[in-house]
């Protein structure tokens, strides 16, 4: 993984991240013989009609369709406004392409780097797990080694839709 073992978790954000979290996908949906799947930079279409760049991707080729969609937030070290911005910004966007009825069947999902500390005040304490929960979005966090968490239950329940 070239590196990644002696980075910290403010240092894994951004491409690193989302590289990460596009290696776990790899892993569960890629294979030389099965080609109903490809891991892509998806643009979408939310419902207010605001086109988004979301980080990571798992399209179904045979449908045309997204089964997994992933936004990323990097957020470095403790600030007292960034962390809650930046997790603020990930629910407006994840909310606004879940409520396009395009999306209903995709499951979505926000992979943070690191969980709020002191120092992020505004976002300190708040259960983001819970508030995403509301528009039916996962949140997962790097630093907690979730994305093993992310591969072994969440995609294995889509990986029991990929035999259809």
């Amino acid at each position: 993984m070239s590196g990644f073992e002696t980075m910290s978790i403010y240092e894994v954000k951004g491409a690193d991240l989302e590289y990460r979290v596009q290696e776990v996908l790899e892993a569960f949906f890629l294979s030389p013989l099965d080609t109903r799947y490809s891991i892509v930079k998806p643009t979408v279409q939310g419902q207010s009609g605001t086109t988004w760049r979301l980080d990571v991707g798992v399209k179904n080729n045979r449908t045309n369709s997204y089964s997994v969609l992933v936004e990323c937030k990097g957020i470095g070290k403790p600030n007292s406004w960034q962390y809650h911005a930046q997790i603020c910004s990930a629910y407006m966007e994840l909310n606004d392409i879940r409520l396009n009825n395009l999306f209903a069947d995709t499951k979505l999902y926000l992979i943070i780097n690191r969980r709020a500390e002191r120092g992020d005040q505004q976002a300190y304490r708040k259960n983001y797990e819970e508030i995403f929960k509301v528009i039916n979005v996962k949140v997962y966090y790097f630093a907690d080694d979730e994305l093993y968490t992310f591969a072994t239950t969440d995609l294995s329940s889509i990986g029991e839709e990929k035999g259809t």
